[in-house]
């Protein structure tokens, strides 16, 4: 009657156990072994693997309701401070007290805990390994051995049920995580079985290939198919020779979608084999796309770092140097491995080397962009001055920057300043003529020799101010292209007194002589060529002009100048006069 009994629980706990929760089927357990030993309470614990801790995972139905109001379900506590209730832990098997206050070494109750009379107490035990304890207690006659037999029998049921949904609830964990990691990783699984030739996917390499689960992956010819025209000769010998040599591999290569998108894929096989022989080939396949842009883009910025004519740095939050380009090692003389090797500061001139540190902490606490110039000394001992952009990253305190060596430039910005202010002071008229001989500059002592206001003459063509006699004109403008090709030009005269050579004239609105078609020249002209510090060739003409009206004579110095690199392609034109009264004079 009592097998019969025992019987009967077993077969409704494993149909119990089909529809019903791990928890739900311990509970159940519980009940049935009160049902079957006469107790009203009853526990479940889980021993951990170290057999030092346990976890209560469950009371009985009644436990619950009617006895224990104690909290603790999935309480984690050592073995070693449990109760008497372990004592089946310590001996192996199972152990009945049927006399609980008596004992001595019993540690008490904790607040709505169910009064406790007597309890059974059954390990289940798997090799040498303690996996569970099930206790029942509080029956109302002793417990004997019938019992002693009959609880194990359910609490081993349990635990092999428990065993197998644990296992259950672990690998769809398991599958779960691996949906989710191939989701986000853009990796999906594969396996090839050598001997029946069937290929097996898991979702996201569906995913991959943009195709619906309705597709068959054992098709080998039609799943390289999918792979760029260009790569699927190299994933097919890969593949063959997985198959048949054992070779593992690890590629990357472009693949065509089943919508048409082109990717990037890596992917991978690796042979497992048996007694020499390839059994099966597991692998992987992901779609590296955005990690080859980024790669790509990489490279790019990789290849336009080295191939600047601009000179480039990347410092680190210590004030060194981490990486430095061709560029910049041409400009300083410094190689790599000295630039990078002590804090950039170092390279800094002296007297520069405060306000860059001042201007280097501006930017970390107030700006992320930065424009600002120092003086470097060379590793020639040169020193140049350099103007700097650079940003500062706050993510990780890096100090990217271009600089450029401006000293030349400089140089000439401080020669046109200074050769502006001569022009500016100077008692010559001097002007300043591009190209196409428009006016770029005219200065103060022009304005009173032509009679033409600054405003009035820039930007207007040079023939609209200043006249040159019709039969010289053609000459002049030979002598001009010479000179913006930079060609020095001898001005030659004829000789004797009633010489021909260049003139230039003013029509000043207050000299309307001076433009009438009876104006008429006598020269009487000295060319030089000099060349100045820098190797500079320049000419000179001095001319002496006579008015058909016999009145006047100007002494005309004319000077054609190259200009600096600043205002490549113009000339500066200076012209000087002084009045005579000649006595004997006659007009040409």
């Amino acid at each position: 009657m009592r097998a019969e009994r025992i019987t009967a629980a077993r077969l409704r706990l494993l149909e119990f156990a089909t529809t019903h929760t791990l928890d739900e089927l311990l509970e159940k357990t519980i009940d049935e072994a009160e049902e079957l030993s006469g107790s009203p309470i009853g526990f479940y614990h889980f021993v951990d693997d170290d057999q030092e801790n346990l976890t209560l995972e469950n009371w009985s139905t009644r436990t619950k309701t009617e006895f224990c109001k104690a909290e603790g379900k999935w309480s984690h506590y050592p073995i070693a401070d449990a109760g008497v209730w372990v004592d089946c832990v310590r001996a192996r098997r199972p152990v009945v007290h049927n006399n609980y206050a008596a004992l001595a070494h019993r540690k008490g109750l904790p607040a709505g805990h169910a009064n406790v009379i007597r309890e059974l107490v059954v390990p289940v035990l798997r090799g040498d390994k303690i996996l569970a304890i099930l206790g029942v207690g509080n029956k109302a006659a002793d417990y004997d051995q019938a019992d002693v037999e009959a609880v194990p029998l359910l609490a081993d049921l349990a635990w092999d049920v428990a065993e197998r949904k644990l296992a259950e609830k672990a690998l769809r964990e398991s599958d779960r995580l691996l949906k989710e990691t191939q989701a986000i990783t853009g990796f999906g699984g594969w396996q090839y079985d050598a001997a029946t030739k069937r290929i097996t996917w898991t979702d996201e390499v569906y995913h991959i290939y943009g195709v619906g689960r309705d597709y068959d992956p054992s098709d080998l010819d039609r799943a390289i198919g999918y792979y760029a025209p260009e790569c699927a000769p190299l994933i097919e010998q890969a593949f063959r020779q997985a198959v048949e040599q054992g070779e593992p591999y690890d590629m990357e290569v472009e693949f065509i979608r089943g919508g048409g998108q082109r990717i990037w894929v890596r992917t991978s096989g690796r042979p497992v084999v048996e007694n020499g022989k390839v059994v099966r080939i597991t692998g992987n396949i992901g779609d590296v796309t955005e990690r080859k842009a980024v790669e790509l883009a990489r490279e790019q910025y990789r290849r336009f770092f080295r191939l600047s004519t601009d000179a480039m740095c990347i410092a680190d939050p210590f004030g060194c140097f981490k990486e430095v380009n061709p560029a910049f090692l041409a400009v300083t003389g410094y190689s790599e491995e000295e630039l990078t090797a002590k804090p950039f500061l170092n390279f800094v001139l002296e007297e520069d080397r405060e306000r860059t540190a001042n201007e280097m902490a501006l930017q970390v606490s107030q700006r992320t962009s930065l424009n600002f110039e120092n003086r470097y000394v060379c590793k020639d001992g040169r020193t140049i001055l350099l103007s700097w952009d650079a940003y500062f990253d706050s993510t990780d305190g890096v100090t990217y920057a271009i600089a450029r060596d401006i000293t030349e430039t400089r140089r000439a910005q401080d020669a046109v300043g200074r050769l502006a202010a001569i022009v500016e002071s100077s008692n010559d008229a001097v002007f300043m003529i591009s190209p196409n001989l428009s006016i770029l500059s005219w200065n103060v002592a022009a304005e009173r020799l032509y009679g033409w206001s600054a405003e009035e003459a820039v930007g207007r063509i040079l023939r609209d101010r200043i006249d040159v006699p019709p039969d010289l004109s053609e000459r002049q403008r030979e002598i001009l292209q010479r000179a913006f090709a930079g060609i020095a030009t001898e001005v030659t005269t004829r000789s004797g007194s009633a010489g021909t050579g260049d003139g230039l004239t003013s029509r000043s609105p207050s000299s309307q002589s001076a433009t009438g078609p009876a104006w008429s020249w006598r020269w009487e002209a000295s060319t030089a060529t000099s060349v100045d510090g820098n190797g500079q060739r320049l000419r000179c003409s001095r001319a002496r002009a006579v008015s058909a009206s016999c009145l006047t004579t100007w002494w005309r110095d004319l000077a054609f100048t190259r200009s600096s690199p600043a205002t490549r392609g113009t000339w500066l034109i200076s012209a000087s006069s002084i009045s005579t009264r000649p006595t004997n004079v006659s007009p040409a």
